[in-house]
Order: structure tokens, then C-alpha cells, then sequence
């Protein structure tokens, strides 16, 4: 089952300059325009290779709508979800093959010399010790991972509504310099 991400602002304010803000916002980030219409948008992400990207590429497809005086924000987080399970599964299943790999290398270099509990116990020993840290570390970072990201798409939708509701305040400007740009 796939994540989603959900969220509502009441809106009154100018549709096209909140969708033009997420639309330029998003495309900087990478995202594809996939459809706009008067009162949706929809956009599809570029996915998350990294922790460290910015967490609205965490969103594989976003959808914005205007109705009934709401501004109306739904997420699909497929990309932060791949990355998260990657977070989980991939620093214990390194360990593992670094394990069974320093098992196999001594036990071939010190096969017969030394008394196997003399290489055995450390090798294993540290194996099973990273990947008791990395069994706690990885679901609190995937966990980070989602968070962020809906921080991130709360604080789009935040501004989106801001920006729409400063326009449509600022529409009545007669300088077209001061319209939507917060002008006197």
C-alpha cells in the first residue's frame, strides 16, 4: 500500500498565482508537469536518491485542487518510501555480506594456524553489533525521512495559500508593479 499525504487550507484567494508557485517551485525541483486546468494541477516527481535532497522530492505524484473555498493538497510519497526502505534494508544487508566476506577471508588465511574463536569472536562479534545499530538507526531516519516531507509539502501548501490570498488582495493595484508583489 502506497503512502499518501493529505492536507486542506481554506482558500480564497487567486487559484492561477497559487498553482503558479508550485508549478515553478516543483519544476525547479525536477518535477514534471503532467496537467493543469483552471482549478487542478498535477505534477510528477523526479524521485529521492539521497536524504540530504530536497524532501519535497520525496512526493512521486502531487495533485493540487481549488474547491469549496479549499485549497486541497494530496501526495503520493512513493519516493520516500523507496528511500526508506532502502534506509532500513541496505546498511543491515551490507553488514551481512562484509560479515560473511571477513568469515570467509580469515577463515581461508588462518585456517588450521589459529584457533578459530580467536578470529571468530571479533568477526562476529562486530558484524552483529553494527547491525544491532543500523536495526535501531535506519526506521528513525526512515521515519525522519517522512516527516520532512510532509513538513515539506505543509509548508508548500501554507504558501500557496499565502501567496494566492496576497494576489487576489493586491489585484485591484492600478500600478501593475505593485500588483502581487505586496506594493503599497
Amino acid at each position: 500500500m502506497a503512502m499518501v499525504y493529505n492536507a486542506s487550507r481554506p482558500f480564497s484567494g487567486d487559484a492561477a498565482r497559487a498553482f503558479d508557485l508550485a508549478v515553478t517551485a516543483l519544476t525547479a525541483l525536477g518535477f514534471r508537469l503532467e496537467s493543469r486546468t483552471a482549478d487542478a494541477v498535477r505534477l510528477k516527481g523526479p524521485g529521492m536518491n539521497s536524504n540530504r535532497q530536497n524532501p519535497l522530492v520525496g512526493a512521486s505524484q502531487l495533485d493540487v485542487s481549488v474547491h469549496q473555498g479549499q485549497l486541497d493538497l494530496t501526495a503520493d510519497l512513493g519516493a520516500a518510501e523507496r528511500m526508506m526502505r532502502f534506509i532500513r534494508t541496505f546498511p543491515i544487508a551490507i553488514n551481512c555480506v562484509l560479515g560473511i566476506s571477513f568469515l570467509a577471508g580469515f577463515g581461508a588465511m588462518f585456517a588450521g594456524r589459529i584457533a578459530p574463536l580467536i578470529w571468530l569472536s571479533p568477526i562476529i562479534g562486530l558484524t552483529l553489533i553494527n547491525g544491532a545499530i543500523w536495526a535501531v538507526l535506519g526506521p528513525g531516519m526512515a521515519r525522519r525521512i517522512r516527516q520532512r516531507t510532509c513538513r515539506g509539502l505543509d509548508q508548500l501548501l501554507s504558501t500557496m495559500v499565502v501567496t494566492g490570498q496576497q494576489c487576489a488582495e493586491h489585484a485591484e493595484a492600478t500600478d501593475p508593479i505593485d500588483k502581487c508583489v505586496g506594493g503599497k
